[in-house]
């Protein structure tokens, strides 16, 4: 079926991740695709084909300013997400950007400046708020009248040798390109963002960042490049008043207190991409606020540029400041 009308998506790049996850993450949230362009032709042609994209565009410019595209999807590689997100912006076009907002602070400045000369409407790709088991914690912790505690332990693995996300400037790195996860998840679950990280780098793509949090929380993120292949990839942990809860890869989620260990979900592996997505189409639709807040997306970015910096240094930073 048509889908209703707002909900007609322009697409700049189209990737394996964005052809595997995306793309039909978004058709199946009813989205329809009137335009794309990548890169390479033929990545753009064969995502045409396989996703009944309306047209093939020569530029990101066209498929901004195109009047049949209600919004866009920007899924290029990482040195690119800021500009496009500013020109989304300035064109009024709501967006969805795949993380990480920037990689670059000069970026992030103009992306602010796009927000200010017209306010829109943002979305960055930090599905795993959207997990199942997460809404599952987040209902345990809207009780919660004291700071928490929580280790997150990802194990992450290595990348070849030359990968473009190690690229500093083309990727930005394991913390800005992808750590940036783990940094929002816990800012959610805390509900305040970061006043304080502090990281201890373990070789080139790896390391501990000690968190505080402006309810006072704290975190532990322990991200891991030489870990076992079969060591679960994400594993959280997450202390208050007596009460504990263990997620274990985003496939199931236990709390323990003074009786028996209680599961409070289980299932396959669900990370949140269907659930954010289905959430930003209809965000579109409605006319509505991006469902990741600008200011939070703002926050975990500045989050994760104050690691960066604290790994250099060796000190602690703020990343308000």
């Amino acid at each position: 079926p048509r889908a209703a009308p707002g909900a007609r998506i322009g697409l700049v790049g189209a990737g394996q991740f964005a052809s595997a996850v995306l793309l039909p993450g978004l058709r199946a949230a009813g989205a329809s695709f009137t335009a794309v362009t990548t890169s390479s032709g033929a990545t753009a042609d064969a995502a045409a084909r396989q996703f009944g994209v309306a047209r093939v565009a020569s530029s990101a410019g066209d498929v901004i300013a195109a009047a049949d595209v209600d919004a866009v999807v920007v899924a290029t590689r990482h040195d690119s997400h800021a500009a496009l997100v500013a020109a989304c912006l300035r064109a009024g076009k709501p967006c969805f950007v795949e993380k990480p907002l920037c990689i670059r602070e000069d970026g992030l400045d103009d992306v602010l400046s796009a927000m200010a000369e017209r306010p829109g409407s943002v979305c960055v790709g930090f599905n795993r708020r959207f997990a199942p088991a997460v809404t599952a914690l987040l209902a345990r912790l809207a009780v919660r009248t004291s700071p928490f505690h929580a280790r997150y332990r990802v194990n992450a693995g290595r990348m070849p040798a030359g990968h473009w996300t190690l690229d500093p400037d083309v990727g930005g790195g394991r913390v800005l390109g992808e750590a940036c996860h783990f940094l929002d998840l816990l800012a959610h679950l805390a509900g305040s963002p970061a006043t304080r990280v502090a990281a201890q780098p373990v070789g080139d793509d790896g390391g501990s960042v000690l968190v505080r949090y402006e309810d006072g929380s704290s975190a532990s993120l322990d991200y891991l490049s030489g870990g076992a292949p079969g060591l679960a990839t994400e594993h959280l942990d997450l202390h208050w008043e007596g009460r504990s809860f263990v997620l274990d890869d985003f496939r199931e989620l236990t709390e323990l207190g003074s009786g028996k260990a209680r599961r409070l979900w289980r299932g396959a592996q669900d990370k949140g991409h269907a659930a954010e997505l289905a959430a930003w189409v209809g965000s579109v639709r409605a006319g509505a606020p991006s469902p990741v807040p600008f200011d939070e997306a703002v926050a975990t970015t500045r989050a994760a540029f104050a690691v960066v910096r604290s790994a250099r240094t060796g000190r602690a930073v703020d990343p308000r400041a």
